[in-house]
């Protein structure tokens, strides 16, 4: 019995419908003369209408096909990939778990349901299906690759090292895997195991700049860690990657801060302290290398970042910024709080509204329904740039909120 939401037509009218199905379409002619029994014919035609892109016909190909031998776990499987093809995704996942449930050993399909279960951010059910797939072949690299994946976007960086090691004791260490073991134990703050993988990738593809790149500065942490001279580990740092000129200077400066921060983050603070203390003897003239090196060093005087460090950071940001927070982190504050507004406001007014640190004006646009007036106040320039190309605030305030209030 087929799934409900999924519709099958009438067997007798796919009996009846072949005739002039087969005088439109050389292709399905020639595999029904080929004395094929209809439902293989039917089978085969769909993924062939599938090879050629023509997702939505397969589906209705692949359903007639269901109609005549509903208890084919391939057909269902195939009706899902071309419901998926064809922006179904939901019908497609339906399709998917009843072919499993008519076939549960099906390791490729647990693989594909995963992978559309990740792709719509069910990361929990796409861990489960990766997992129910190396359960049923502990031999398969993809699965172990897979699941690490799933693992590593629910932030489980540890767990998504121990899929991708099971990924290559089962000869699935491509450089692409290897750089993805240097990035999650990176991001563990694993730096020597991180260090030793991108070594790897770089050797299996060399021409890659990034593995290239991220080698030489795990490679830099790790000079530092064991105790190297920061200037020296800068200076092997430079003639590793080619480096001269400003660009050097650019990408020495960018390197430390980056260094900085993982290395404070995971308790080496005695390397962080050297590192901030070459980044200050660099820069002497940086509001960011003062302000870090006196958070590093523990300076009780010190109560909020300074407005200059504010201003530094988050120019620097603004361009990326909301690919950052909406795309990668999924930041839903400002729909919310004005979900919350809604509720409480009087539907008949508009308000004279404060958007208290607005940066790019996330806020803007779901603010603006309830605004007389809207007004934006933030220390960032460039991020008050990105708001008001909007046009979306009646005032824009360059300049700190506790002076404007």
């Amino acid at each position: 019995m087929a799934p409900a939401q999924i519709h099958l037509p009438d067997p007798q009218l796919v009996v009846d419908s072949i005739g002039t199905w087969a005088a439109g379409d050389p292709t399905l002619a020639k595999l029904l003369s080929g004395g094929l029994p209809l439902a293989a014919a039917l089978g085969r035609f769909g993924q062939r209408l599938m090879e050629a892109g023509r997702a939505p016909g397969a589906v209705t190909i692949f359903q007639a096909a269901l109609a005549l031998t509903p208890q084919d776990a391939l057909l269902w499987t195939n009706l899902g990939i071309a419901l998926d093809r064809a922006g179904q995704g939901g019908d497609a996942e339906v399709c998917l778990q009843h072919s499993l449930a008519l076939r549960p050993q099906q390791t490729d399909v647990w693989l594909l349901l995963g992978g559309l279960k990740q792709r719509t951010g069910d990361l929990a059910g796409a861990e489960g299906a990766f997992r129910a797939a190396v359960e049923r072949d502990q031999d398969s690299a993809l699965g172990w690759q897979c699941l690490g994946m799933v693992r590593q976007e629910q932030g489980d960086y540890l767990g998504a090292v121990q899929c991708l090691e099971a990924c290559v004791a089962r000869g699935g260490g491509s450089a692409a895997v290897w750089a993805s073991l240097g990035l999650f134990n990176y991001r563990a703050g694993r730096f020597a195991r991180a260090c030793t993988a991108y070594q790897r990738a770089v050797e299996l593809e060399g021409t890659n700049p990034h593995f290239a790149r991220m080698f030489q500065r795990t490679r830099f942490l790790c000079d530092v860690i064991e105790g190297q001279a920061v200037e020296a580990a800068l200076r092997g740092y430079r003639q590793r990657c080619g480096l001269a000129g400003p660009q050097a200077d650019r990408e020495v400066v960018e390197l430390m801060k980056t260094a900085l921060g993982m290395l404070a983050a995971f308790g080496h603070a005695e390397a962080a302290r050297r590192v901030v203390v070459q980044w200050r003897e660099l820069r002497p003239d940086s509001v960011a290398a003062e302000y870090l090196s006196r958070a590093v060093c523990e300076d009780g005087q010190l109560t909020r970042a300074p407005v200059g460090y504010i201003v530094e950071a988050f120019d620097a940001f603004a361009d990326e910024f909301d690919a950052k927070l909406v795309g990668s982190l999924h930041y839903y504050v400002p729909r919310t709080l004005v979900g919350v507004l809604r509720h409480v406001a009087d539907g008949q007014r508009r308000y004279d509204i404060l958007d208290a640190g607005c940066g790019t004006g996330l806020c803007g646009p779901h603010l603006r329904p309830l605004a007389r007036t809207l007004t934006g106040v933030d220390l960032s320039p460039r991020m008050l740039e990105r708001a008001r190309a909007l046009g979306t605030y009646d005032y824009l305030v360059c300049g700190d909120l506790s002076d404007y209030l």
